[in-house]
């Protein structure tokens, strides 16, 4: 068992909450990351977790162990917790080997030689990296002392992995190639992975549960399909995904949406808004189709600019003052810059939010 439990943690910084009441359980043999922009206090509270930080409030437990409980004061410390870290400049030793860095810790606790090379043996298998063993960290490329940062953890017998962004100094192939380690090893471990990063393809592909912060704040605790699919709130909304959200003001007015440039069908979300309510839509821009037919879902448009991104175009289009980005297939797109044509929208797959809380509707 590696779950981690925080109860109603927070962390001041003077007058400013880093962590604010947050609350979230993380079961054990999860990939969990912590997605949010800089500031949110994602770090933060991964470094509660490891006891790099200490709350001002709340309890925290580990492999069903309290931790931390700031109502008697327990604190236990980072090398008693049972966690290992990797963290973004992977804060190798320079004068020391990649054996040598790897098995550090393993000497400190002075565990036998002979358990010290077997567990050596078996995580530079795991990690394919037997061919750097002799090596220096100067002698090493990015993702070669990204694995040995892993490897110096793994060897320990960690049964969780504190990572925080460490894949943020990686190049963009090696970062895909990376994710797939990731995966494999956290498959291979069982090991319980809190992972933070700002980067949401990142979260989606890696975790199984995650958690969107913003200033300090927990906004969404779910799997990544349903973060992505059904986002409690504008912020979420906004914020996961390749491209933001487009969303644009609509009226309710009986069976349909008056929104500028024109009324779309009502959505089903909308159900419980009355006649006149004003409420706030938003369709990621894979969702939207571009083209030079109209129907009722559609409104018209002008195309302002068009960015190639191989395969996809994004193009940005403008009405009645606002703005909408589509994602274009490239190899059928029909308009150019300056055209007039539609935005057809799939009412299926709007989502709707209040025009003054932000929350999800429906």
């Amino acid at each position: 068992m590696s779950r981690i439990i925080l109860e109603h943690v927070t962390k001041r910084f003077g007058d400013y909450a880093a962590v604010n009441d947050l609350s979230l359980e993380i079961e054990s043999g999860a990939f969990f990351s912590l997605l949010g922009p800089s500031g949110c206090g994602k770090t933060t509270t991964m470094r509660l977790i490891a006891g790099l930080e200490t709350a001002d409030e709340g309890r925290i437990l580990i492999d069903d162990k309290v931790v931390f409980d700031a109502a008697d004061s327990t604190v236990v410390p980072p090398g008693k917790r049972g966690i290992g870290m990797v963290f973004q400049n992977y804060a190798l030793w320079p004068h020391m080997t990649v054996r040598e860095n790897i098995l550090f810790g393993l000497a400190v606790r002075k565990i036998e030689k002979a358990d010290q090379e077997e567990r050596l043996r078996r995580v530079l298998s795991r990690l394919q990296i037997s061919e750097l063993v002799d090596r220096y960290p100067s002698e090493l490329s990015g993702g070669q002392q990204q694995r040995i940062a892993l490897a110096r953890e793994l060897v320990t017998g960690a049964k969780v992995l504190l990572m925080d962004e460490p894949l943020s100094n990686l190049d963009a192939k090696l970062r895909i190639d990376m994710r797939v380690e990731l995966k494999q090893l956290h498959e291979e471990t069982g090991a319980t992975v809190i992972y933070v990063t700002h980067d949401q393809i990142e979260a989606l592909t890696l975790s199984s549960t995650m958690a969107v912060m913003k200033l300090g704040v927990m906004q969404q605790n779910a799997a990544p399909s349903e973060v992505f699919a059904k986002p409690t709130n504008l912020f979420v909304a906004q914020f996961m995904g390749h491209t933001p959200m487009n969303i644009l003001p609509a009226t309710i007015q009986g069976n349909s949406m008056q929104i500028p440039g024109g009324s779309l069908p009502r959505a089903a979300s909308s159900a419980s808004c009355a006649d006149g309510s004003q409420i706030l839509i938003g369709a990621r821009p894979e969702e939207l189709l571009l083209g030079t037919t109209q129907d009722e879902r559609s409104i018209s448009v002008r195309v302002e600019s068009i960015l190639p991104m191989g395969y996809d175009s994004l193009v940005r289009v403008s009405v009645e003052g606002a703005e909408l980005t589509i994602a274009a297939d490239e190899r059928t797109r029909t308009v150019d810059v300056g055209d007039d044509c539609f935005v057809t929208f799939d009412d299926t797959q709007l989502h709707c939010f209040d025009a003054e809380t932000h929350e999800r509707l429906g």
